[in-house]
């Protein structure tokens, strides 16, 4: 997925580098590295941990909405 993020975020407008490409490669990358930080901890640590990642994955899902009104991104419709 992050992979994915950047590789689509590259072609985003210049104007954007500190804004929304900025943000959703941050909120990406949070995703895996609250997961990676977590997965050491106790079951209740953890579980905050993935409640972190969870709502970046929310951040994420705003930032596609975003893109795609913008017309910076236009996803294929999934079968």
């Amino acid at each position: 997925m992050i992979d994915r993020i950047y590789a689509e975020t590259k072609e985003f407008p210049k104007e954007e580098v500190y804004g929304l490409t900025s943000q959703f490669r941050r909120a990406a990358i949070s995703i895996a590295l609250n997961i990676a930080e977590g997965s050491g901890s106790s079951n209740p640590e953890f579980r905050r941990y993935l409640q972190i990642s969870l709502n970046s994955v929310k951040e994420c899902v705003v930032c596609v909405e975003i893109a795609q009104r913008q017309k910076y991104l236009q996803l294929e419709e999934s079968k």
